[in-house]
């Protein structure tokens, strides 16, 4: 089902990595595309379609999305969830713009997070 005010239902893609089963869900905001995975990590790219093997201008923890997503630093939520949905789009239309300008740095690789959108400490 859609969440509402969204017109995009995400689909997940998933891939081996190790022993690992990882989903990763691509979520189109108007600020940017974000790629959800299910290891506790997101990228961000510009809006629109992205060429293959594009690097994400921005790399983040699923603690900035927010703790109703979350336990610990892994998702607690399905990624086809409407709470998941909702904490994408808060999450882009707060940071989404700065993110593919840039100016939050690289993220989880290069530099520390920015906290949480709403404020809570990202523990």
């Amino acid at each position: 089902s859609k969440a509402p005010g969204h017109d995009f239902v995400p689909r997940c893609a998933a891939r081996q990595i190790g022993h690992f089963l990882v989903a990763r869900t691509p979520f189109l905001t108007p600020a940017a595309t974000i790629v959800v995975s299910t290891d506790g990590y997101f990228d961000v790219f510009a809006p629109g379609a992205r060429p293959a093997n594009a690097k994400p201008a921005y790399r983040g923890v699923i603690a900035e999305l927010g703790s109703t997503v979350r336990v610990g630093d892994q998702l607690s939520v399905r990624p086809d969830s409407i709470a998941l949905l909702d904490a994408v789009f808060a999450w882009s239309a707060a940071r989404g713009a700065s993110a593919v300008r840039g100016d939050l740095g690289a993220g989880r690789d290069h530099k520390a997070n920015p906290a949480p959108v709403g404020g809570a400490a990202a523990a």
